[in-house]
């Protein structure tokens, strides 16, 4: 196993270094390749690198609909609601049930209940028999006192398996040498350099390319 330290006044450039020990496979031109690098950094809450590998498989594929979707997921989790709303534009015409939960989830954060709960509504017509599905909404129902209808979501919601969250899969990421060297580009650009150096040896640990 190699291994290195950094410091701030090291000479050695880490990236040529990292090259010889990373294949040259690991050079990203797939769009999905792109959307897992994204979702590595959203994993680790670094959301503004997520944003830019988003924004990068947008232009191999401007219509893709995961990245849209994804970027929607990151602003939303920065509090920029509008611009969150603004990349499902594109994706109006279409019943995707990630984009009803976003746009939800939204309305609920600014409590606008009705728009909320239609979007909910939305959401539970493509994945039937969710809890956590049935709890938001009924929790929704009951903030909006129809007493009924929350009644009703959560008796059904007892009735449910479990099912892992929703965004769970969207979100899904296989890490991988590219990974692991991007974020300790991005460390050691802050001048976050114990970060920079654990991330670069984990960079080092894979035998091969792992990408999905």
């Amino acid at each position: 196993m190699f291994h290195f330290s950094i410091s701030a006044s090291d000479s050695i450039n880490l990236e040529e270094l990292l090259q010889t020990i990373i294949e040259e496979k690991t050079v990203v031109t797939n769009v999905y390749e792109v959307i897992n690098l994204g979702n590595f950094f959203f994993s680790e809450q670094l959301y503004m690198p997520a944003l830019d590998e988003y924004v990068k498989a947008l232009q191999i594929d401007p219509s893709n609909k995961i990245a849209l979707i994804n970027l929607s997921y990151t602003f939303f989790k920065m509090d920029d609601f509008d611009k969150a709303l603004e990349q499902l534009v594109p994706l109006k015409e279409d019943d995707i049930a990630y984009a009803y939960y976003i746009r939800g989830m939204i309305f609920k954060e600014q409590r606008k209940l009705e728009e909320a709960i239609a979007q909910y509504e939305k959401v539970v017509e493509l994945v039937p028999n969710h809890p956590q599905l049935y709890s938001e909404l009924g929790q929704l129902y009951l903030d909006n006192h129809q007493l009924v209808k929350a009644n009703k979501r959560f008796i059904e919601m007892g009735y449910c398996k479990y099912r892992s969250p929703i965004m769970e899969k969207l979100v899904a990421y296989q890490p991988n040498a590219y990974c692991y060297l991007h974020l300790g580009n991005y460390y050691r650009n802050n001048g976050e350099l114990e970060q920079a150096q654990e991330a670069y040896q984990r960079a080092t640990q894979f035998d091969d390319d792992q990408r999905s």
